[in-house]
């Protein structure tokens, strides 16, 4: 029987005007951790940006984008969401991003590295889950930029039902890494469209039928409950 991983961060990685640090752990309440790379600019400390995904914190783009942070004077950090990637956990999507997203921005505050000041950055699922982040109302969330979504759930799926676009998406992310498949549905396969793709069909089958407006999709509106509350 082989014995269980133990997750290893890197050394520290330089290279002119960045300072990245790879697989950096962070402990949630319920004892899970999350997976993290940074990229740091030469001086510190310095503000931060923490981008949280699902889609994988890796990779050329994510690279980029972490030495334009970093060569413009802020920390970036880039987050494997729970359950997905090297992050610990099981993934449901929005349902722990909100209390996550509040302890990661805790965390980062309070490295050495970091002057206290945190912002967030994502598009699409990385910027609707800003929006349950604020919710959360954490003391450093200096600043959110979130792109290509709505503020309010309701705005894009004013039901609740899943639309082939979504169908599509649930299958894209089972398991722990994009599943890069364009799938093709027709309508009559819709009643059985859990069966049918395989993967993903659990969140399917959990998220399908949900009536508009309920728990789900957090009434009132978030822009409404950051004003109310």
């Amino acid at each position: 029987m082989l014995p269980a991983a133990v997750p290893v961060a890197s050394d520290v990685v330089a290279e002119p005007g960045v300072v990245r640090r790879f697989n950096v752990r962070i402990s949630l309440r319920d004892g899970i951790t999350l997976s993290a790379d940074l990229a740091l600019p030469e001086s510190l400390p310095a503000p931060a940006v923490v981008l949280r995904t699902p889609y994988g914190k890796t990779g050329e783009r994510q690279s980029n984008r972490g030495a334009v942070f970093a060569k413009a004077g802020y920390a970036l950090v880039l987050a494997d969401v729970r359950g997905r990637g090297d992050s610990d956990g099981v993934f449901q999507p929005y349902r722990n991003d909100g209390r996550d997203g509040a302890e990661v921005i805790a965390w980062v505050a309070e490295q050495e590295w970091c002057t206290g000041d945190v912002a967030t950055y994502g598009a699409s699922y990385s910027g609707r889950i800003q929006w349950l982040t604020a919710l959360e109302r954490p003391p450093a969330l200096r600043a959110m930029m979130c792109l290509v979504t709505p503020s309010d759930p309701f705005v894009e799926i004013p039901t609740g039902l899943p639309t082939p676009m979504h169908i599509n998406w649930h299958r894209f992310v089972d398991g722990r890494m994009p599943h890069r498949l364009r799938v093709e549905i027709a309508s009559s396969a819709f009643p059985k469209y859990d069966v049918n793709l395989g993967a993903g069909g659990d969140m399917i089958t959990e998220t399908k039928g949900v009536p508009a407006r309920n728990r789900l999709w957090h009434t009132p509106s978030h822009p409404s409950r950051l004003i109310l509350d």
